[in-house]
Formats: C-alpha cells, sequence, structure tokens
C-alpha cells in the first residue's frame, strides 16, 4: 500500500477492514487490527488469502480478486482491537489518520530554553506537536518540557514495518499503555504501600502523590485492591 508514509507491505491478516471507494482520503482507507488508520492506495492489481476454495486432497487454495471489483472488506472478530503492548504510542495526524506505534529510538533530544535535554523514550508521556514546530511534552512523573525536538522526523515501527514520519504531519502522540518507567513503578508501589501505614500523616502524603500522578497510578491500585479480596 502506498501511504503518506512510505509504501508498506502489510499483511492482509493485519487488516481489519480495507475500504476501497473512500473518497477525500487519498483513495483508499485501511484499518488494521492493532487500531491503526490510514488512507492509502493498494498497489495490488488482485487481492489474495481473504477467500479460499477447498481443493480436495491439494488442500485450500487463496482466491485471487481483482481490486477493482471490491468496495470494502471487513474481517470478523472481536469488536475492539488488542491491547497493544508496553511501549507503543497513539499517533493522531493532521490528515485525520491514527498511527499505533512504536518508538524506535530510546531517547529523544528536546532543545529547548535552557539547552539541549536528552529525554528517555521510556520516561514520555505524550507529545503535542504545534504547527509551529514546537512541542510540548509530558512525562510520567508530571513534568511539563516544551521547545523543539532536535531532530524534524520520528522513527517508529507499526507493527514489523519501519516508518519515518515527520514531526509536521502530528498533532499529539499519546502512550497508549499504563507501563511506568521501573525507578517510578517501584515509588508507586511504595506509596500503594504506605496507604496501609499507622501513621496518618504518611498515609495523607501518599494519598496526595497518587492523586497528583493521576490515571497513571489507577492499574497498580486495581491490582493492589484485587489483591486484598
Amino acid at each position: 500500500a502506498a501511504t503518506r508514509y512510505g509504501t508498506l507491505e502489510i499483511l492482509l491478516a493485519r487488516f481489519r477492514s480495507l475500504h476501497l471507494s473512500v473518497e477525500g482520503n487519498w483513495g483508499h482507507q485501511l484499518e488494521l487490527t492493532n487500531g491503526s488508520r490510514f488512507g492509502g492506495l493498494i498497489l495490488d492489481a488482485e487481492l489474495k488469502s481473504f477467500l479460499t476454495v477447498n481443493k480436495g486432497a491439494e488442500g485450500a487454495e487463496p482466491v485471487a480478486i481483482r481490486r477493482d471489483l471490491v468496495l470494502s472488506i471487513v474481517t470478523t472478530g472481536d469488536d475492539e482491537p488488542a491491547r497493544p503492548p508496553a511501549g507503543t504510542f497513539a499517533l493522531d495526524m493532521r490528515n485525520g489518520d491514527r498511527l499505533l506505534c512504536a518508538l524506535q529510538t530510546n531517547k529523544l533530544n528536546l532543545e529547548s530554553e535552557f539547552g539541549t535535554i536528552e529525554l528517555k523514550t521510556s520516561d514520555v508521556r505524550g507529545l503535542q506537536f504545534a504547527e509551529t514546530g514546537r512541542v510540548e511534552i509530558k512525562l510520567w512523573d508530571g513534568s511539563q518540557l516544551s521547545g523543539r525536538l532536535a531532530e524534524p522526523h520520528l522513527e517508529l515501527k507499526l507493527d514489523a514495518l519501519p516508518l519515518r514520519v515527520p514531526t509536521t504531519l502530528i498533532v499529539g502522540a499519546e502512550q497508549t499503555s499504563f507501563k511506568l518507567p521501573s525507578d517510578l513503578e517501584a515509588e508507586v508501589l511504595k506509596l500503594i504501600a504506605a496507604l496501609d501505614a499507622g501513621d496518618f500523616e504518611e498515609r495523607d502524603r501518599a494519598e496526595s502523590t497518587l492523586v497528583r500522578l493521576g490515571n497513571v497510578v489507577r492499574p497498580y491500585l486495581d491490582q493492589a485492591a484485587a489483591a486484598k479480596d
């Protein structure tokens, strides 16, 4: 498929739906099983493997269907995409596309008013890009930074497909999972344990800190509550 992000060789098993009659979003609308959806142009003249014909002892043979005869294909299965693995970012693009990808770098270099700041990718909760090129970065610990990324693009991987996406095409990117960096995760677990402390002030400090961290700690709180039941 030819897309704004390069030519992608996508296995048909990865498609959740494929609409070939969509107007206004570069020809065809593709949705993958991981929740990504984007416009593109299917280059293959024939589509194979969606249907098979039983040939007895010879087994099943894929049926080839001319692309120009197909309006849409929707696969059956779960209504909701599977929960993406830790480290996956959901990218909302300026053209309405949505990509669920993993960053292929362990660090981001932010050029700020205080100089260049090197950030671990695992510490980044989300990014918001302005059309001017500036970016607001939110970290898992609640800190926020602003400036410009040193690189004008993000190196990503969509399933097993490498992408190089210019930041000018991105509105925002948010980590889809609540997997915290190991050091912050250890601190959150200590705070949750402190909720049962005998000292009122210790419990109050732990509760205030957890509230300040927000929804990121909810899975850990749920896990702790389930362990007590």
